[in-house]
């Protein structure tokens, strides 16, 4: 459900802590990227959960 989200509303990436769900057969005909785990494009300052 969230990857079909992620394609319809044109999301360029796809963060999240449970990579499992994502395999990158999963992800790349749709051309996203892929992050296992959380970052910050704005704030460096922001826990990155590492």
């Amino acid at each position: 459900m969230f990857l079909a989200a992620a394609v319809r509303c044109g999301a360029h990436a796809i963060v999240t802590g449970n990579a499992r769900h994502f395999p990158p057969e999963s992800v790349n005909p749709y051309a996203l990227t892929f992050s296992p785990r959380m970052i910050s494009c704005c704030d460096n300052s922001i826990s990155t959960g590492t």
